[in-house]
């Protein structure tokens, strides 16, 4: 995750940020991915949680090819391999982030 200039975004998407990638394999196409929206930060100072909005999109390819939707919105895969491009967002609604370290964990799920 990268700064905004003004401290108050945290985002995979900013400038030097890097996105997650996974890779799902479906065997057929009843199945529905989707992210979990992170309740808070793994890693982070003391109280950086508090007034702070996560939110995830997800971006597909190969087999199910979609563009970049909200995480949490369910999407039905096609039969074979999918690879995902996931960016994480952490915004602050008064403050800017303190310095320090952050760190987000992000659920996928598939079924």
């Amino acid at each position: 995750m990268q700064p905004s200039i003004d401290n108050k975004v945290l985002s995979s998407s900013e400038f030097l940020g890097e996105p997650a990638i996974a890779q799902i394999s479906a065997t057929n196409s009843s199945y529905r991915m989707y992210l979990e929206n992170p309740l808070g930060f793994k890693d982070s100072p003391i109280f950086a949680d508090q007034g702070t909005i996560f939110s995830t999109t997800v971006t597909g390819r190969g087999a199910t090819s979609f563009t970049e939707t909200q995480g949490e919105i369910s999407r039905r895969l096609q039969r074979g391999v999918t690879n995902l491009e996931i960016n994480f967002t952490a915004r602050r609604v008064d403050t800017p982030f303190l310095a320090g370290n952050y760190s987000a964990e992000l659920t996928l799920r598939c079924e």
